[in-house]
């Protein structure tokens, strides 16, 4: 099936991810070669072994195999050619024993067998198929349908999931007084469950953004949501940001999450580091706001680890220096340029084979009030 991103400016772009699509493509061809294959192999064995050894159950796997990752008409095909293979092989083993029209009638229930073993996984896959498109349809509704326009910054973003439900998301969310708010967060694990936990939590730090809560008290609150539903097999990394372009300030706090790059416009890079443990282990962790300057040309680069611990052939992860080469190397670019250059990186570098989600935010500042840089304040920020 086809995973849809989220691209910059609250158009989408539509990618290929996770499941094996349903058209006929380069994975199923090599599924469907591997049934094929595994049917004549299990014939030679059931016809050099003869009647002392029964390999009826053996013959489903190839129908299933083809059933639920290819398709109902690549299974009809395999499910004939394993009804022939294995009437074959029984002619051979017992041309003494039975007349023809015993093994034509024995040729003709397995393939009935065979047809309804393919007609109900098919038909379980589709409702699957389905079940999940509505997720996936739900789960996307509950990230950004448009971007936030605000003067002097340019967003772009990805998101694409590894399976039919992620566990990432980001927000973008403007306040009353001109400060932009930018959350991205990872619950741990794969599929429904910690889905489940990022809508719950995304509801939660939307409604928090509205009380106009510093970052660090966003995470403490967050943290609190968290431990309060005791999932003590799940925990969450976190990193929220308010940028407020007309002190040119940016504020932020980090859950532990892949620390953000912030590419300034004079040449530097800095990464916006942990100020605090992950959401969902310690019920009072203390958590602090650390604020430094942006200016004019700044971009502010998040991203959870799926981009970053995508691999080679060699097993070597694409990591975050080849994040600061690509992004040293494009400096100057458009949010939407930047975003679209990363990605293909990354899919360069892993042939397109993602083992987790993906989610990119990028945020530049084409018009900052300008002021001269200074040292980082901080403010520590504990949990009650």
């Amino acid at each position: 099936m086809r995973a849809p991103d989220r691209t910059g400016n609250g158009s989408r772009a539509t990618a290929s991810t996770g499941p094996i699509p349903r058209g006929f493509d380069g994975r199923r061809a090599q599924l469907l070669a591997a049934a094929s294959t595994l049917a004549l192999v299990l014939g030679l064995v059931d016809w050099v072994t003869g009647p002392f050894f029964s390999f009826t159950v053996f013959y489903l796997f190839p129908v299933a195999l083809t059933a639920w990752y290819v398709g109902r008409r690549e299974a009809l095909v395999i499910s004939l050619l394993c009804a022939v293979i294995w009437t074959a092989a029984d002619l051979e083993s017992f041309r003494t024993h039975l007349s023809l029209a015993l093994d034509l009638w024995n040729a003709a229930v397995r393939l009935v067998f065979f047809f309804l073993v393919a007609y109900t996984l098919t038909t379980a896959r589709g409702a699957l198929d389905r079940e999940n498109a509505i997720a996936r349809q739900i789960q996307q509704s509950l990230l950004p349908s448009s971007l936030p326009r605000l003067a002097g910054i340019d967003i772009a973003t990805v998101y694409r999931p590894a399976t039919v439900l992620s566990g990432d998301f980001f927000d973008i969310l403007p306040t009353h007084d001109g400060r932009l708010v930018v959350s991205i967060a990872d619950v741990s694990g794969k599929g429904p469950g910690p889905a489940l936990l990022m809508a719950s939590l995304q509801a939660a730090m939307r409604a928090l953004v509205a009380t106009d809560a510093a970052p660090a008290e966003l995470c403490r609150e967050l943290n609190a949501f968290v431990v309060d539903r005791g999932l003590s097999s799940r925990f969450v990394t976190f990193f929220t940001c308010r940028i407020d372009p007309s002190r040119s300030r940016l504020t932020f706090c980090n859950a532990g999450h892949n620390p953000p790059l912030l590419m300034t416009g004079d040449g530097g890079a800095r990464s916006l580091t942990t100020t605090g443990i992950v959401l969902g282990i310690v019920k009072s962790p203390c958590y602090r706001n650390v604020e430094v300057p942006i200016s004019t040309g700044d971009t502010l680069v998040l991203y959870t680890d799926g981009l970053t611990e995508a691999t080679d052939r060699a097993g070597r992860e694409f990591g975050e220096s080849r994040v600061l080469d690509v992004l040293g190397a494009h400096r100057g670019a458009a949010a939407a340029e930047l975003q679209e250059t990363l990605i293909t990186e990354v899919e360069r570098f892993s042939r397109g084979r993602f083992q987790d989600d993906v989610t990119l935010v990028v945020v530049r500042l084409e018009r900052a009030h300008e002021t001269p840089r200074s040292d980082e304040r901080e403010t520590a920020l504990a949990a009650s």
